[in-house]
């Protein structure tokens, strides 16, 4: 673990109601095998997806489904404890995604849940299916002029997650979230905003994601880290990029 990595942790490990736990990733697979078995499903989506990132999209899905609490990547620093702005009464918490101007996907660097919540199941389920048919979603039709970036997103992060939302909702998979009916149904959603630096903030809004809105509870990202990382691990979207997404 690296310096950044290391200070970044020690701002959860700070949080004295919560415990956290690092997984390294001999413990990422173990998990799984433990949980769900080398035979599962579950096992096989993630040992035959090829980019790291797309792995930790489906593990994050997974261990939270199994055991509840709070995921968070190894760049993010929280900047406000958790019990200060976490809803007491919130089942699932989702940070809303760049494409603000339609409220369609989520950003989830950082989530958490209830064990067992339904959403997380259907969209480890999708990103299953997706696995096990070599599929590459396509991005939303309202999203396209974004389709630069969104569309390394579509098997596994914030499109795909976004779909299992309306899912989730009975909603047609592209249609702009309903975050009125989200939060009726035990979601806090939490703003997105990119000043210079990306942060989570506890206000989502639709408008100029360069602003912030509300308390800026975490910092995405620290400087030093896209460095860090192409140094132990191929970008997810040169992986795309080559065709190397799913292992034969």
């Amino acid at each position: 673990m690296t310096s950044g990595m290391q200070n970044a942790s020690k701002s959860y490990e700070s949080n004295s109601k919560f415990k956290y736990i690092y997984y390294n990733d001999d413990a990422v697979l173990q998990f799984l095998i433990d949980n769900y078995g080398e035979n599962s499903d579950e096992f096989h989506a993630f040992n035959n997806l090829i980019p790291f990132a797309y792995k930790i999209d489906f593990w994050r899905l997974a261990v939270l489904y199994k055991i509840g609490g709070y995921y968070s990547d190894i760049d993010s620093i929280l900047l406000k404890d958790l019990d200060k702005w976490i809803e007491n009464n919130a089942t699932m918490v989702l940070p809303v995604g760049y494409a603000s101007f339609a409220w369609f996907g989520f950003e989830f660097a950082f989530i958490g849940s209830i064990p067992h919540h339904p959403l997380l199941r259907i969209a480890m389920d999708m990103i299953i299916y997706n696995v096990k048919n070599k599929y590459i979603p396509e991005v939303p039709r309202k999203l396209h002029e974004l389709d630069l970036f969104l569309k390394f997103v579509t098997i596994s992060g914030p499109v795909l997650m976004g779909k299992a939302f309306n899912r989730y909702m009975n909603e047609p998979d592209e249609a702009p979230h309903n975050i009125v009916k989200g939060r009726r149904e035990g979601f806090q959603f939490l703003g997105f905003c990119d000043n210079g630096i990306k942060y989570f903030t506890t206000i989502p809004h639709q408008r100029d994601y360069r602003e912030c809105r509300g308390e800026i509870v975490i910092q995405f990202r620290y400087e030093e880290y896209r460095q860090e990382r192409r140094k132990s691990y191929k970008p997810y979207w040169a992986s795309f990029k080559e065709g190397n997404i799913f292992k034969t």
